[in-house]
């Protein structure tokens, strides 16, 4: 149960229990060693904690595990990125998209890589592809809407609506209690 093992990991973290963080990950993949869910799931935690040589080891291993799992591919990408190997993560993407052609989040993830490696052009495409694909994908809507902020579109103005879905409410105050504050 990854939600699990998020929430557990959350809670080891925020209590400063350092030395016991990430090990019910371990544990999962003993249990299920030829899985590459617990280590991509590990990777995706070490990430959130800034540590995206670890995470990178973690999904290289899930990505051994079972090269088809896409979720390694776009963590090993990911973590190449945030240590700032952008031509590294970049190739890792084309070579996953190669395989996984109709996969959405790939196109996604490449195009976030690729606008932070300074590419708003082809992100855009890659991006325009992802929402083509899958419509409702709210990654892929927002990377799109990253691109064209990039590029000063005026579609992002349009795509986010700022004016329509951004509103002030003023919320009364729950049962029991005389004032919001």
């Amino acid at each position: 149960d990854l939600k699990t093992h998020l929430l557990l990991n959350e809670l080891l973290h925020r209590s400063g229990d350092s030395a016991n963080m990430l090990h019910s990950y371990d544990e999962a993949l003993r249990a299920r060693p030829a899985s590459p869910i617990p280590p991509t799931a590990k990777g995706d935690q070490l990430l959130l904690l800034a540590r995206p040589e670890e995470a990178l080891a973690s999904y290289q291993r899930a990505r051994r595990l079972a090269p088809d799992h896409i979720p390694a591919h776009i963590g090993v990408g990911r973590a190449m990125a945030v240590m700032g190997q952008f031509d590294d993560a970049i190739k890792t993407f084309e070579a996953a998209k190669a395989k996984f052609a109709e996969h959405t989040g790939l196109d996604t993830a490449l195009a976030y890589v690729l606008l932070q490696a300074g590419d708003p052009k082809k992100a855009l495409t890659l991006a325009e592809t992802a929402r083509t694909m899958s419509p409702t994908d709210q990654a892929a809507l927002a990377v799109l809407g990253l691109c064209y902020r990039a590029s000063s579109d005026e579609r992002e103005k349009e795509l986010f609506g700022y004016e329509r879905f951004v509103q002030i409410f003023d919320l009364e105050p729950p049962p029991g209690y005389s004032d919001i504050g």
